[in-house]
């Protein structure tokens, strides 16, 4: 019986499965039970007949192994690491384990396991307790053990993160900690919580008086803070709304918030980063705005340079937002990198290929470009065609054909042949 199959069995089969291959010569090896340790499914079932039928040879440091792979388990991790602990006593809880268990999310049985046995809560752990815990019962045993332990900033910062009991934690542990030395970091961290940020910059001013937002906290604010964040913000403190943070928003596709900016900066000019910005991370409202915006201001047309590949690069809105330039920028030039960037998305462009040569567009069809079509794997059939179609046979080489064959695309070598 081959371990490979059995290991693959553990990893994605089923426990009957395992069962079969173990009546057939199977052996249970550590990769067997590592395997078993990550499988969502199953895991739980597997665990219990593999640690049945393992042997002594198991060391402590396998079964450590097996319980940092089964803390990363979405499903199926608090049953696989109570199998664990119940054929292990005395197992050690390390902190990698701790800190795997604490970074996958809200996991209260997970952390009940540990309740009763000997662990350390060292920094790392209580930092990413602090930034990822999300259910009462686990958040009264984190603050069971709080009790004595030193609070740095790095740990007020991690609570100062947590979208479900920030609030609650940073005021437990504002006391504890020099505030003066990080009220920036704490600011930044807040006005980047969309759940809690507003409340969590009010608590900071009523323990440290006026606070001082800097350039940091507004960029954070502008790309993931909620809307009310930054409008207290703007009306409440002299921060500038400046260029980086304009770009800020513009990169996450936040159009309510780039409205807002615009619209508090009145004078903001218009620069190069912000439209290629706006092309290549925003959908074409926003980059509909910004060109509102340069349009009214009569700015150079040095900024619109290059604006096509960036559109290209856009890779949730390329379709939509080369649309909207094509219908405000005259003589756009869609070149042969922004047509590789085009042909290298996810989604099907031969319609906006198609669109580009009802355009006027002089699409030029390199070597490098059907080398990018034939490495498609999702499209590479329908942009072989469209694209050989109106091409120079002469660019088809032994080069085009290598890559082809290296990407496993049967379909495009018969097409060039």
């Amino acid at each position: 019986m081959s371990q490979t199959l059995v290991n693959k069995a553990a990893a994605n089969g089923t426990a009957s499965t395992l069962r079969l291959l173990f009546d057939r010569g199977g052996v249970t090896t550590g990769p067997v039970l590592r395997c078993a340790a990550g499988n969502n499914p199953e895991g739980a079932k597997m665990m219990s007949l593999l640690l049945a039928e393992a042997e002594n040879w198991m060391i402590m440091g396998e079964m450590t192994e097996m319980m940092k792979i089964a803390a990363q388990s979405a499903f199926e991790g608090p049953s696989i690491m109570k199998r664990l602990l119940e054929h292990a006593v005395d197992l050690l809880i390390t902190e990698d384990v701790l800190v795997t268990a604490a970074r996958i999310g809200p996991r209260n049985e997970l952390f009940e396991l540990f309740s009763g046995r000997d662990w350390e809560m060292t920094e790392e752990v209580l930092e990413a307790m602090m930034s990822h815990l999300a259910s009462e019962k686990t958040l009264q045993l984190l603050l069971d053990r709080l009790e004595g332990l030193e609070i740095t900033g790095k740990v007020l910062l991690a609570a100062a993160s947590n979208r479900s009991f920030g609030d609650q934690l940073v005021g437990l542990l504002l006391d504890r900690v020099n505030l003066l030395d990080i009220v920036n970091p704490l600011l930044v961290e807040a006005a980047g919580n969309d759940t809690f940020g507003l409340e969590l910059i009010l608590l900071l001013q009523r323990r440290v008086g006026k606070v001082d937002v800097t350039q940091e906290v507004m960029e954070r604010a502008a790309r993931k803070g909620p809307m009310r964040t930054m409008t207290f913000i703007s009306d409440h403190t002299s921060a500038p709304i400046t260029q980086a943070v304009v770009v800020g928003a513009l990169m996450s596709d936040r159009l309510e918030m780039v409205q807002f900016l615009l619209d508090r900066a009145i004078d903001l000019p218009v620069t190069r980063t912000m439209v290629h910005a706006a092309a290549q991370h925003s959908r074409a409202e926003c980059l509909a705005l910004i060109w509102e915006r340069a349009w009214r201001a009569e700015v150079t047309e040095d900024i619109f340079k290059d604006l096509a590949q960036a559109a290209a690069e856009n890779v949730v809105w390329p379709g939509k937002n080369l649309r909207f330039l094509l219908d405000v920028v005259e003589d756009i030039v869609i070149g042969p990198e922004a047509l590789i960037s085009i042909i290298r998305t996810d989604f099907d462009s031969v319609p906006l290929l198609d669109f580009l040569i009802d355009r006027g567009i002089d699409l030029q069809i390199t070597h490098d470009v059907l080398q990018a079509a034939a490495g498609n794997f999702r499209y590479h059939r329908s942009l072989m065609t469209f694209l050989l179609e109106r091409s120079d046979k002469a660019m088809l080489n032994d080069k085009l054909f290598r890559a082809a064959a290296g990407s496993g695309r049967v379909w495009v070598l018969q097409v060039l042949s």
